[in-house]
């Protein structure tokens, strides 16, 4: 059982003093000021905050932003494409909040997070890679492409590799299926989060066609990854074709083998390393083979490793987890859901800051200046690891649309050691949104 606690200090009463914050709001949505969110990116100043009605959209970029792009409450929006965003500048943010991404086509990603020197930050999403088609072949995709950046985080998000389909008439071949997560030369975290390597593929030509591998939850060939309380799972091998033909008297196709949990490095590239607490790892399991009428069965495919390190290190972090996670959006006069993760007996607070312009000039993170302090404690870690918090959410002020704000949680232990856990970004909308 999880504890829920109930905090009399609203999150919006903590109100700032002396200084005005000029965020918009863009909401895309059927009948909205928006149809697509590309649209709203390209109106939209830094700081400022895209809200996502429940419906489908196409994929989008953005370029050196500091935005908040996010799901409004209620059901996910659907985004059908690639997410894209890159060169975002150092001492920036992004955050991508309540959106399902699924790639769509060969080469694409759900997500494609590129040469980011600022923070970007992915929670509670689910992303899906392009999926290969059951008549036409289709190389699976990898769901999230993470590349030469400094500091990606995703908190509670689920990365699932597209599946290589099962290939029918017209469509035999030998595909792979998606990674879950793929890094070179970036540095990303973790926290809370599910990878699945996708399904290879699996023919029914009577054609003797091998099975395709599966993709694997996590690969880095270079760059360094950090999962606290995470899963990853390799795909499984695809099944092998039964072989027909009687003349040729082939045997029947191999099965494909199970994708990694992870897998670090690649021969003579650079090194990668693994950081892991509370996590775990498991190979996909090797597919099945084909029978033949003549030639006798194809070979199982091997299942994959839990970790497989071609170059560079993996190391199991000692302690319990320790993060902030919850639902990022919230509205106001309604409640903010937060769930601190650690060690039983922790004592947790939390550190708000407001992420947005000064009027009088300036921009950035904002220690709030509040009536109530800014430094709340949440509460006593219970026996079950999770403290479940109920903020009040209250108005947000007049002519206010949104608040974007950044909390960080620290832990405290029994023997007074302190733990910071990173910044969880929260965006509070006004009613009417």
């Amino acid at each position: 059982m999880t504890s829920l606690r109930l905090l009399t200090v609203g999150l919006a009463s903590i109100a700032l003093h002396g200084h005005t914050f000029a965020s918009e709001v863009h909401v895309v949505g059927p009948g909205q000021q928006f149809a697509t969110i590309q649209a709203a990116i390209d109106v939209a100043n830094d700081f400022d905050v895209i809200v996502v009605k429940t419906g489908t959209y196409v994929g989008f970029s953005v370029d050196d932003r500091q935005l908040a792009i996010v799901g409004a409450p209620g059901g996910l929006p659907l985004i059908v494409g690639e997410m894209t965003v890159e060169n975002l500048a150092a001492g920036r943010s992004l955050l991508l909040a309540r959106l399902h991404a699924r790639g769509q086509a060969k080469d694409t990603y759900a997500l494609r997070s590129r040469h980011n020197l600022g923070s970007v930050a992915v929670e509670r999403c689910v992303l899906k890679g392009p999926t290969g088609s059951n008549t036409f072949p289709t190389i699976a995709g990898t769901a999230a492409w993470v590349g030469f950046d400094a500091q990606t985080r995703f908190v509670s998000t689920s990365i699932t590799g597209g599946w290589a389909g099962e290939v029918g008439y017209l469509g035999a071949g030998t595909y792979e299926g998606g990674e879950g997560l793929f890094v070179r030369s970036a540095n990303v975290e973790l926290f809370g989060c599910s990878l699945v390597g996708g399904k290879g593929s699996s023919v029914d030509e009577d054609d003797g066609w091998d099975g395709g591998n599966g993709g694997h939850a996590l690969e880095v060939p270079e760059g360094n990854v950090r999962l606290i309380d995470c899963s990853a799972i390799g795909g499984s091998g695809g099944w092998g074709d039964w072989e027909s033909d009687p003349v040729f008297c082939d045997h029947g196709g191999d099965g494909g083998n199970g994708g990694d949990g992870a897998r670090l490095g690649v021969v003579g590239g650079g090194a990668a390393l693994l950081l892991h607490q509370d996590s775990s790892f498991t190979g996909g399991v090797g597919g099945q083979p084909g029978d033949s009428q003549c030639g006798g069965p194809g070979n199982a495919g091997q299942p994959g490793l839990p970790i497989r390190i071609v170059n560079g290190n993996s190391t199991q972090l000692p302690g319990p987890s320790r993060y902030l996670t919850g639902l990022p959006v919230a509205s106001e006069l309604q409640g903010l859901s937060l769930t601190a993760v650690g060690a039983p007996g922790d004592v947790v607070r939390v550190d708000v800051r407001e992420i947005g312009p000064w009027l009088g000039g300036g921009s950035g993170y904002h220690l709030l200046q509040t009536r109530t302090p800014c430094n709340v404690s949440l509460g006593t870690v219970p026996a079950s690891g999770m403290l479940d918090v109920q903020f009040p959410v209250h108005d947000l002020g007049p002519n206010v649309e949104a608040r974007w704000w950044s909390i960080s949680a620290r832990f405290v232990d029994a023997a007074g050691v302190e733990t910071t856990a990173p910044p969880f970004l929260v965006v509070l909308l006004d009613q009417a949104i």
